[in-house]
């Protein structure tokens, strides 16, 4: 694959020391303009290297890893990313948001949590299915007492395990590992759950208190799910 050459603006450097190093010193450089993603493969990047014993340092490193996301002109597909190596510096550049987070996760997952800080000279990868993810259902196997089909509010009492935020966020770092892109909560009238309607005002079937939860629940999902590339 061609090997392509990008101009970086003004980086932001990150400065993080830690005892017992192991690995080499290590440089992670970021555009001041970096979107979501690309920062959150920064902070995955920066929390990997530190377990294997790594320094990370604003200069003078032995390692140095830029990240960037393409012009709108290159060719990477869509998600995909290319990882490029030369003279002890790795530049991992994005087609899009998701794809510079992906390039991070192919450092992580195939080199640095084996301890292994050899760079690939030249690679390029990129998803081949556009949706990717699973389906959870926020309903169960049985009718609620007094309820029909269909009829499973979102409440603590019938679904703890969704205001677990903990739970959340190692499910949505999972689905990140793993490449997933898209959620999906599966529930055959949520609405009642989670939106007012003017015009409706009987359609909701929770209390005011369990509403502001739904809502705040679902605030924290889509952000902490944007950060991931879902």
């Amino acid at each position: 694959m061609k090997k392509l050459l990008f101009p970086f603006v003004t980086f932001l450097c990150v400065l993080v020391s830690c005892g017992g190093s192991k690995g080499p010193s290590v440089t992670i450089v970021v555009p001041d303009d970096a979107n979501s993603r690309m920062k959150f493969g920064a902070e995955q990047l920066r929390s990997e290297l530190q377990k294997q014993g790594c320094r990370l340092v604003e200069q003078e490193a032995e390692l140095v890893i830029r990240l960037s996301q393409a012009s709108p002109t290159d060719s990477l597909p869509k998600e995909g990313f290319h990882i490029v190596t030369s003279g002890g510096v790795t530049q991992v550049i994005g087609n899009d948001a998701t794809g510079s987070l992906y390039g991070c996760r192919e450092l992580i997952d195939n080199y640095i949590s084996k301890g292994n800080f050899q760079f690939p000279a030249d690679f390029a990868d990129a998803p081949e299915m556009v949706l990717r993810g699973p389906c959870i259902g926020v309903q169960k196997t049985q009718f609620l007492p007094g309820r029909a089909v269909y009829e499973y509010p979102y409440t603590p009492e019938n679904f703890p395990w969704f205001y677990d935020k903990e739970m959340w966020l190692r499910y949505l770092d999972m689905m990140v590992e793993n490449r997933m892109n898209s959620l999906y909560l599966w529930n055959g009238h949520p609405f009642a759950s989670l939106v007012k309607l003017e015009d409706y005002p009987f359609a909701v079937e929770v209390d005011d208190a369990t509403f502001a939860k739904n809502r705040e629940i679902f605030s924290f999902l889509t952000t902490e799910a944007e950060k991931r590339g879902i």
